[in-house]
C-alpha cells in the first residue's frame, strides 16, 4: 500500500483545487517558510481524522477553512481527499484503491466519506487502527515533534511502541469490555436491590390474600342490604320529583313573561347606546377636523418664520459675498501694482549684469599679460637651479652617510629602548602573574566551597521530593480507593432512586396511580403514605409494621381527587387503593394510650416518633391513633394481660399486638430496609456522597500542592543541577587558567634572560657607529660653506618668480569676485521673475473669487424670491383653512346637541328597566327555590343510582320489587346492618383484593429478574474472560515488538553517531503494560547522559534512531517527515539520508525540507511558493533519472 494522491481544496492556504500525486519512493516538498508546506501534513492529519484544532496551529476547526486574502473572499469549505493504493489488501477493505474525504463548513458542520459513500468519523480510525497511519502514528512527524517524543513523560511515550506493536485495537476493545463490566456490576447492584424489594413485596402480598377472601364475604353480605336500602328510598324519592317537576313548570312561565320584557327594554337600551356612540364618534371626529385645521394652522406659521429666516440668511450671505468681492477686486489691483514695480527692478538687475561682463573683459587681458612675466623669472631660477643640483648631488652623498648611520643609531636606541621596555613589562607582568594565580586559587578555593554546599542542598532536595512523591502515591491510593467507594455509594443510591422513581414497593394501584399524576393525567394526588412520612432508623420498623398495609394509602387533597383517582382504576381496570382526602379526614378517636405514659417498656405513641407536614396531620392520626410503640414483645403482653382495654401495641423490632390481643410477628431470611427506610436511607447515601465528594477535593487539594512541592522540588534540583554543572566548568576553567599562568610565568623567566643578552650587544654596537658619524659630519661642513654664494643668487631670483606670481593672484581674484558677482545677480534676476509670476497668479485668483462671489450673489437672490413667493402662497394657505376652521366648529356643536337629546332617553328607559328586574328577580327566586328542591331529590336520586352502580353495578331504575325481594327488617335497623358491616371492613384496615393476581404477577417478575440476574453474572464472567485474555496478547504483542524497537535503536545509533551506545528500557518491567519507557544515550566520547541533557543535533539524530527503529520493527506504509532534516549538519544529513534510502523499498517518504542535499535524493520534487499573497500553490518536478 502507499500513498497515491492528496487533492486540496480551500483548505488553508490552498484556496484552489490543488492535487498532489505520489509516486513509491522519496517525495521532497520544498519552498520558503510560510508559504504552505506544512499545510499539507496538516490536510493529511485532518483528512485521517484530527479533532484537536491547536494540533493544526488553530484555535477552532472552522479555521482550516481558507479564510481569504487582499484580492480573494473568504471559502465556505474546506474539502481534503486523499487516496492510497490498496492493491495488496493491507486495508481491511474489499477495494484496491481507497480514497477518504473529509469536509467542514464554515458554519461548523462537517462530514466524511470513503470512496465518495458517507461514513463515521470510527470508521476510520477502524480502518487505519495498528496500521502506522493515523492522527498521532510515528508515520506523521511534524515540525518540533522529535523532540516532543524525547522530552515528553516516559508514560506519554508508549503510545508510539503500542502503534507499532498493533495492540490499540485490542486495548480499545479492553476498554470497551472494562465499561461493559463496570455497566454490568453496576446493574447487578441494582438488580439486587430490585429483587430484595421484590421478595420483600411478595412477603407482604402473601399476609393479605386470607384477608382478601374475609373481606369479599362481608363485601357481598353487604351489597345486598345497600342495594334493597337504596331501592327502597330511590322509590319514594321519584314520587317527590314528579311534583315538583309541576310546580317547576308554572314558575318559569312567568319569570321568562317578565324576562321577555326586560329583554325588549335591553334591546332598545342598546340601541340607543349604539345611537349615541355613533354620534359620539362624529363629534369627536368634527372635534378632530377642528384640531387638524388649527395644528394645520400652526405649521403653517412655523414654516412662514422659518422662511423668513431663510429670507434673512440670504441676505446676509449676499452682503458678506458683495464684502468679500469688493475686498478681492482691491486686492487685484494691487497685485497689479506690485508687478509693475517687480519690472522695474528686473530691468535694474539686467543692467548691472551687463556692466559686469564688460568688467570680466577687462580684466581677462591683464590676467594674461602678467602670466608672460611669470614665465620669464621662472627660466632663470631654473638656470641657477642646475648649478645648485650639482653641488647637492656631493652634498647628498655625504648626507646620506650621516643619514644612514644616524638611522642606524637611531634603530639601535630603538631596539635597546624596546629591550627596556620589554624587561620593565616582563616585570610588570611577572608581579601580575602572580597576583592572578593567588587570586585564581583562592577562588578556585571558594568555587569548591560552593559546590560542596550546593550538591549537598541538591542532595537534601532529592529527599524532600522523594518524600512527597511517596506522600503523592499515598494520597493517590486513598483517592482509588474513595473513588471506587463512591462509585459503589453512587451505584446503591441509583437503585434506590429507581425504586423511588417507580414507585416499588408499593402496590399496583399506587403505582399505576402515581405514575399518571406525574404524567399529568391526575391532579390533587398528594403522594402515597410510604413517600410521605418519615422516622428515625431505630423506629423505622415499628412505625411500618402499625402502618401495615396501610402504607400503600394515598393521600388526596380532597375528595373529587379521590373520585377522580378511584374512576382512572375502574377505567384501566389498574387494581383498588384506598385514598385520604385531606378535606373529608378526621383523627381517629384517641383512647386510653396516654394511661401507658411512663410505665415499664412503653416507648410512646406512635404519632410522635414519624415526621410529616403540618398539613397530612388528620391523615396521620387516622393511621396511628391508638397505637403505641413498646420496646419488646414481652412488654406487649405484658401490658394485654394487664389491662383489658389497652390500645394497638408495636414493637421496636415489627411485632404487633392488636387491641383484641392478637400477635403479628416474624422474619425472612433476606428482609431489607422498608419504604420509609428506603427514604431515609436516599438521605444518608446523599448526604454520605457530599461527604466523600468534598473528602475527594480535599485529596485533590493536597495531590496539587503536594505536586506543586514536587514541581519546586524539582525546579529548585534543576536550579542546583545548573549551579553545579556552571561550577563544574568554572572550576575547571579556574584549573585551566592557573595551568596556563604558571606555564606562562615560567616562560617570562627564559625571556628576561635573552633580553639581558640582546641589551650587552646593542650597546657594543652603538659605540662603533658613533665614530663613524663624527667623521660623515666633518666633509659636511666643508660643502656646507662652498653653497652659500649660490644659495644667495638663488634667492634673489625666486623673490622676482615669487612678486610677478602675487601680481598674478591678485589678478585671478580680482576677476573670480566680477564672476561671482555675475552668477549672483543672475540668481536675482531669477527670484525678481519668481516673484512677477506668483503676483500675476494671485491677482488672477483674486479676479477669479470675485467672479465667483459675482454668482453666489445672484443665487442668493434668486433663493430669497422664491422663498418670498412661497410666504405668500403659505398665507393664503392659511386664511383657507381659517375659514374651514369655523365651518367645522358649527357642526362640532350640533352633534353635541344630538348627544345630549340620547342621554336623555337613556336615563327614562334606565329606571323602567330597574322596575321591571325587581319583578324578575321575585320571579327568580320561586323558581330557584323549586329547582333547588328538585336538583335536591334528583341529586339524591342520582347519588343511589351513581353509588349502587359504581360500587355494585347494578341499576336501581331498572330493577323490580320482584328482584329487590323484602325483609323483616326496617328502614333503621338496615342501616345499623350496614354501620356494623362496614364497621367490621374498616376495622380489617385497608385489605387489598387485587392481592392474589399481583402475587401471581411478583411471582412471574421474580422468575424473570432471576433468570436476568443470571445472564448478568454470565456476562460479568465472560467479560472478564475477554479482559484478561487482551491482557495476554497485549503483554505478547508488546514485549515483542517492544524487544526489537530495543535492538534496533542500539543499532541505527552507532551508525547514525559513528559508534556509542543507546538504549530504551521500561521503568518498571513488572507491569509492561503501564510502564513508562525510558531513552538513554550516550554519543561517542561522552558519558551515559539523560536524553535532556543532548544538543540539538544529538537530540534529532536519537529521534531518527528511535524513528528508523520503529520503521524496522514495524513498517508503515508511508511517513510524512516535517523538516526533521533542520538541526543536522552535513555530515549527519548524509547518513541520515542513507537510512531513508534504505527504507524506500518498503516505505513511501514524504519530506518536506530546505536542505539541498535532501533535496538531491528525492523522487520527485514539489515546490509550494505564494506568487499571489495568501494563496499556496504547487509546482512538482519528476527525476526519471533516479
Amino acid at each position: 500500500m502507499y500513498f497515491k494522491q492528496l487533492e486540496l481544496i480551500g483548505f488553508k492556504s490552498f484556496a484552489d483545487r490543488t492535487v498532489v500525486r505520489m509516486e513509491p519512493g522519496i517525495t521532497a516538498i520544498v519552498g520558503p517558510n510560510g508559504c504552505g508546506k506544512s499545510n499539507i501534513l496538516d490536510s493529511l492529519r485532518w483528512v485521517l481524522g484530527e479533532q484537536r484544532a491547536k494540533e493544526l496551529r488553530g484555535s477552532h476547526m472552522q479555521d482550516v477553512v481558507f479564510n481569504g486574502s487582499e484580492n480573494r473572499h473568504a471559502a465556505g469549505m474546506a474539502e481534503v481527499s486523499v487516496t492510497f493504493d490498496n492493491s495488496d489488501s493491507t486495508l481491511p477493505v474489499d477495494f484496491s484503491e481507497v480514497q477518504i474525504t473529509r469536509r467542514v463548513y464554515r458554519s461548523g458542520e462537517s462530514e466524511y466519506l470513503i470512496n465518495k459513500a458517507p461514513c463515521r468519523l470510527k470508521d476510520i480510525h477502524e480502518m487505519f487502527m495498528d496500521t502506522g497511519i493515523g492522527t498521532q502514528a510515528y508515520s506523521m512527524v511534524s515540525q518540533g515533534k522529535m523532540d516532543m517524543i524525547l522530552s515528553s513523560k516516559p508514560e506519554d511515550r508508549r503510545y508510539l511502541f503500542e502503534e507499532a506493536a498493533g495492540i490499540i485495537k485490542y486495548k480499545t476493545r479492553k476498554r470497551l469490555a472494562m465499561r461493559r463490566l463496570e455497566s454490568a456490576e453496576q446493574n447487578l447492584l441494582r438488580l439486587g436491590d430490585i429483587l430484595n424489594e421484590v421478595e420483600r413485596q411478595m412477603r407482604s402480598l402473601k399476609r393479605q390474600v386470607n384477608a382478601a377472601i374475609r373481606y369479599r364475604e362481608l363485601s357481598e353480605q353487604l351489597r345486598e342490604i345497600e342495594i334493597r336500602a337504596a331501592w327502597v328510598e330511590f322509590v319514594r324519592l321519584t314520587s317527590e320529583i314528579d311534583s315538583y317537576r309541576a310546580q317547576f313548570a308554572e314558575s318559569r312561565d312567568k319569570y321568562e313573561a317578565v324576562s321577555a320584557r326586560i329583554s325588549s327594554l335591553e334591546a332598545r337600551h342598546e340601541e340607543i347606546a349604539l345611537a349615541r356612540l355613533e354620534v359620539e364618534r362624529v363629534r369627536l371626529a368634527r372635534q378632530q377636523g377642528v384640531y387638524e385645521i388649527e395644528s394645520e394652522m400652526e405649521k403653517i406659521e412655523r414654516q412662514i418664520a422659518l422662511q423668513r429666516q431663510q429670507i434673512e440668511y440670504a441676505s446676509n450671505r449676499r452682503n458678506e459675498a458683495n464684502a468679500d468681492r469688493e475686498e478681492l477686486l482691491a486686492r487685484a489691483a494691487a497685485l497689479a501694482a506690485q508687478t509693475a514695480v517687480t519690472d522695474e527692478r528686473a530691468n535694474e538687475v539686467r543692467a548691472e549684469i551687463a556692466e559686469c561682463a564688460n568688467a570680466i573683459a577687462g580684466k581677462t587681458d591683464e590676467h594674461a599679460r602678467a602670466l608672460e612675466h611669470v614665465a620669464e623669472h621662472d627660466a632663470r631660477l631654473e638656470q641657477i637651479r642646475v648649478q645648485a643640483s650639482e653641488r647637492n648631488t656631493d652634498r647628498a652623498r655625504t648626507q646620506s652617510a650621516l643619514e644612514t648611520l644616524a638611522e642606524s643609531l637611531t634603530a639601535i636606541d630603538t631596539q635597546l629602548q624596546a629591550v627596556y621596555e620589554n624587561q620593565t613589562r616582563m616585570t610588570v607582568r611577572r608581579e601580575e602573574l602572580i597576583g592572578v594565580l593567588d587570586t585564581a586559587r583562592r577562588s578556585e578555593s571558594e568555587r569548591m566551597s560552593v559546590y560542596a554546599d550546593s550538591e549537598s542542598r541538591r542532595d537534601a532536595a532529592v529527599v524532600a521530593r522523594n518524600g512527597h512523591q511517596k506522600a503523592l502515591q499515598e494520597i493517590d491510593e486513598r483517592w482509588r480507593t474513595m473513588r471506587e467507594q463512591l462509585s459503589s455509594v453512587d451505584a446503591r443510591l441509583t437503585s434506590l432512586r429507581e425504586l423511588r422513581d417507580a414507585y416499588e414497593g408499593f402496590a399496583f394501584g399506587v403505582r399505576a396511580v402515581m405514575k399518571a399524576r406525574d404524567g399529568g393525567e391526575l391532579r390533587g394526588i398528594v403522594g402515597p403514605v410510604g413517600d410521605l412520612l418519615s422516622s428515625d432508623k431505630e423506629y423505622e420498623r415499628a412505625i411500618e409494621a402499625a402502618l401495615g398495609g396501610n402504607i400503600n394509602n394515598i393521600v388526596s387533597e380532597d375528595a373529587s381527587a379521590a373520585k377522580n383517582a378511584i374512576e382512572f382504576l375502574k377505567r384501566n381496570t389498574a387494581g383498588r387503593v384506598t385514598f385520604l382526602p385531606l378535606d373529608t379526614m378526621r383523627g381517629g378517636m384517641r383512647d386510653d394510650s396516654d394511661a401507658l405514659a411512663g410505665q415499664p417498656g412503653i416507648v410512646g405513641p406512635a404519632i410522635q416518633f414519624v415526621r410529616y407536614e403540618p398539613r397530612l396531620g388528620s391523615a396521620v392520626e387516622y393511621l396511628l391513633h391508638s397505637t403505641v410503640i413498646v420496646e419488646t414483645l414481652d412488654d406487649a403482653i405484658r401490658i394485654t394481660r394487664s389491662r383489658a382495654h389497652h390500645p394497638r401495641l408495636v414493637t421496636l423490632d415489627g411485632e404487633v399486638v392488636s387491641s383484641a390481643g392478637a400477635v403479628t410477628g416474624g422474619r425472612t431470611k433476606h428482609e431489607s430496609r422498608g419504604l420509609l427506610g428506603r427514604s431515609a436511607e436516599i438521605a444518608e447515601l446523599e448526604e454520605r456522597m457530599r461527604t466523600m465528594k468534598e473528602d475527594l477535593g480535599v485529596l485533590v487539594d493536597q495531590r496539587n500542592a503536594i505536586n506543586s512541592d514536587i514541581t519546586t522540588a524539582n525546579a529548585l534540583i534543576a536550579q542546583l543541577e545548573t549551579e553545579l554543572t556552571g561550577l563544574r566548568k568554572t572550576i575547571n576553567d579556574l584549573g585551566v587558567e592557573i595551568a596556563r599562568h604558571s606555564t606562562e610565568l615560567d616562560n617570562l623567566v627564559d625571556v628576561a634572560q635573552g633580553l639581558d643578552r640582546q641589551r650587552d650587544e646593542l650597546s657594543a654596537r652603538r659605540d662603533q657607529l658613533e665614530e663613524h658619524r663624527k667623521d660623515a659630519m666633518l666633509r659636511a661642513d666643508s660643502i656646507q660653506s662652498s653653497d652659500e654664494a649660490l644659495q644667495i643668487e638663488m634667492s634673489d631670483a625666486q623673490e622676482a618668480a615669487s612678486g610677478a606670481r602675487q601680481r598674478l593672484s591678485v589678478c585671478a581674484s580680482e576677476l573670480s569676485d566680477l564672476r561671482v558677482r555675475q552668477a549672483a545677480l543672475a540668481q536675482r534676476l531669477e527670484e525678481v521673475e519668481r516673484d512677477r509670476q506668483r503676483e500675476s497668479r494671485d491677482r488672477d485668483q483674486a479676479l477669479a473669487a470675485a467672479e465667483q462671489r459675482d454668482l453666489l450673489m445672484e443665487q442668493l437672490a434668486q433663493e430669497q424670491a422664491a422663498v418670498e413667493e412661497q410666504i405668500a402662497q403659505h398665507i393664503e394657505r392659511s386664511k383657507a383653512l381659517s375659514e374651514t376652521r369655523e365651518e367645522a366648529n358649527a357642526k362640532a356643536v350640533e352633534a353635541q346637541n344630538q348627544l345630549q337629546s340620547l342621554l336623555d332617553e337613556t336615563d327614562a328607559m334606565d329606571k323602567e328597566l330597574k322596575e321591571q328586574r325587581e319583578i324578575a328577580r321575585a320571579a327568580q327566586a320561586d323558581v330557584h327555590r323549586i329547582e333547588m328542591a328538585l336538583r335536591h331529590n334528583e341529586d339524591r336520586v342520582s347519588f343511589f343510582q351513581e353509588r349502587i352502580a359504581n360500587e355494585y353495578a347494578v341499576s336501581l331504575a331498572a330493577l323490580t320489587a320482584e328482584q329487590v325481594g323484602t325483609d323483616e327488617y326496617d328502614e333503621e335497623t338496615r342501616t345499623q346492618m350496614v354501620t356494623d358491616i362496614r364497621g367490621k371492613l374498616q376495622r380489617m384496615g385497608d385489605v387489598n383484593l387485587t392481592a392474589i393476581e399481583e402475587y401471581e404477577e411478583l411471582e412471574k417478575r421474580y422468575a424473570f429478574l432471576q433468570t436476568q440476574l443470571r445472564d448478568l453474572n454470565q456476562a460479568r464472567e465472560a467479560l472478564l474472560g475477554v479482559i484478561d485474555r487482551s491482557d495476554k496478547r497485549i503483554r505478547e504483542m508488546f514485549m515483542e515488538t517492544f524487544t526489537k524497537i530495543a535492538e534496533n535503536f542500539g543499532h541505527f545509533f552507532r551508525r547514525l553517531f559513528n559508534g556509542g551506545q543507546a538504549r530504551v528500557y521500561l521503568l518498571e518491567e513488572d507491569d509492561p503494560l503501564e510502564s513508562g519507557i525510558e531513552i538513554e544515550a550516550r554519543p561517542p566520547g561522552k558519558k551515559p547522559t539523560s536524553i535532556s541533557l543532548l544538543s540539538g543535533g544529538e537530540s534529532a539524530m536519537t529521534a531518527v534512531a528511535l524513528l528508523f527503529s520503529i520503521f524496522k520493527a514495524k513498517p508503515s506504509p508511508f511517513c510524512v517527515l516535517d523538516e526533521v532534516d533542520a538541526p543536522l549538519d552535513d555530515a549527519n544529513i548524509g547518513r541520515f539520508l542513507g537510512l531513508l534510502e534504505e527504507f524506500t523499498d518498503q516505505s513511501q517518504f514524504v519530506v518536506i525540507t530546505h536542505n539541498k542535499q535532501t533535496m538531491a535524493k528525492a523522487d520527485a520534487l514539489y515546490g509550494v511558493t505564494q506568487q499571489e499573497r495568501g494563496v499556496s500553490q504547487l509546482v512538482s518536478v519528476k527525476f526519471d533519472g533516479k
